[in-house]
């Protein structure tokens, strides 16, 4: 399975593929999610889809 999806690829083939390779080059802190209990009453009005989602997706400055 690869990407819940049925494949012939081996963990010892992704480990050396390109799709890897790239997949993390993509930078890893640009966003975290932030939970309903920790968010602001700023950040709610900001963002109403928390009640849905249980929280948001905040992306950060670097």
């Amino acid at each position: 399975m690869l990407f819940n999806k049925p494949s012939d690829m081996t963990y010892r083939e992704w480990l050396y593929s390109d799709a890897r390779y790239l997949m993390n080059q993509i930078p890893k802190n640009v966003v975290e999610w932030v939970y309903e209990e920790d968010m602001t009453d700023q950040e709610k009005a900001a963002h109403p889809t928390y009640e849905t989602t249980g929280g948001y997706l905040k992306v950060l400055d670097n």
